[in-house]
């Protein structure tokens, strides 16, 4: 306490304030003010915070007592809004109404409503479909894989990982053609879908996942600049490969990679649109 009034003090890391906050500072709030407050947070990915604003406009301005602030990272934006009030009641009914009108204007590229990843979301919906994943990965390194095993139980869904940094180990370990790198460079659509089906075919593997780019600082060309990634899913239905072209330093490409890699595996399961874009 400090002149009769309380101060908090949380930690820095956002996971580990935000649960904090929700578990013991909020109730702490209610009961010292009287005051009810009620928060959501949606997770978007693939665009801009930009773009996001344009499309949400003054929205916020209709709801009494609520606060939207939007929360930029490598992995995409999120948007909290927060609503207080002394009717219970009726900050509820904000609160919901604000989740369906920035549902309404933004749900394309909202993953989840929580601070859950999208590891974690793409973990649970292969484990609901009983579906086992493979990855070949060049320009990431090993970071989806990574991503993927931070999530407890991930062995259920994750069936291995291929790291194939050279055209000699995409050829020998995933029966990628060596005529194609040839034709095309390692860096190409034709590439990035032979990896993932050769991930899925040589694991046996429900799903494989390909990726190549040039994460940089050097090895750009006129014709494929530094941030230029191709991204691949394979399923025995068909394979789907994508162009990105991903701004920033080398960590942050390699970071858009790795969660656009996930987006699109999420994407093509549950059948939706393959790019994540809002509506005009």
């Amino acid at each position: 306490m400090h002149q009769d009034r309380p101060v908090i003090l949380l930690p820095g890391v956002p996971q580990e304030m935000e649960a904090l906050a929700a578990r013991f500072v909020v109730p702490y709030l209610r009961e010292r003010t009287g005051r009810t407050v009620e928060t959501f947070t949606l997770r978007t990915t693939g665009v801009f915070e930009s773009q996001l604003h344009e499309r949400i406009g003054n929205l916020p301005v209709k709801w009494p007592s609520a606060a939207l602030a939007y929360l930029p990272s490598y992995s995409g934006v999120d948007l909290r809004v927060t609503v207080a009030g002394s009717d219970a009641e009726q900050v509820r009914a904000v609160a919901e109404r604000a989740r369906r009108e920035l549902l309404e204007r933004v749900g394309a590229v909202v993953y989840v409503e929580s601070h859950d990843t999208m590891e974690m979301v793409v973990g649970r919906l292969l484990h609901e479909r009983q579906l086992r994943l493979a990855i070949a990965e060049s320009c990431t390194g090993g970071l989806l894989a990574k991503k993927i095993t931070d999530v407890p139980g991930s062995s259920q869904w994750f069936e291995r990982g291929f790291v194939t940094y050279s055209n000699a180990a995409k050829v020998q370990m995933l029966g990628v053609s060596a005529t194609d790198i040839e034709a095309h460079g390692a860096v190409s659509g034709q590439v990035c879908e032979a990896m993932a089906r050769g991930a899925r075919q040589v694991s046996g593997a429900d799903i494989g996942v390909g990726l190549t780019g040039i994460a940089g600082p050097d090895g750009g060309t006129a014709q494929k600049p530094v941030g230029t990634v191709f991204i691949a899913v394979s399923l025995a239905d068909g394979d789907t490969v994508r162009p990105y072209r991903f701004l920033g330093g080398r960590s942050n490409i390699r970071e858009r990679s790795a969660q656009t890699a996930l987006d699109l595996l999420r994407r093509r399961v549950l059948a939706l649109p393959l790019d994540a874009r809002l509506p005009s």
